[in-house]
């Protein structure tokens, strides 16, 4: 999997097959709590990013 789109584009989602749009929704009173969370302090300067999976 890979996401894909510049800043002023949107975010697709890549699989070997197919390809999703990635859309932005709003939720009221939900929290969404992911373990070991990493910000990078100048995210705006990545040209790739990656996602991990952890077990």
């Amino acid at each position: 999997l890979v996401f894909r789109g510049l800043k002023d584009e949107n975010a697709v989602l890549c699989t070997k097959n197919q390809t999703y749009d990635v859309k932005e929704a709003e939720t009221s009173n939900s929290l969404l709590l992911l373990h070991n969370i990493r910000w990078p302090a100048y995210a705006d300067n990545y040209s790739e990013r990656t996602l991990e999976k952890k077990e």
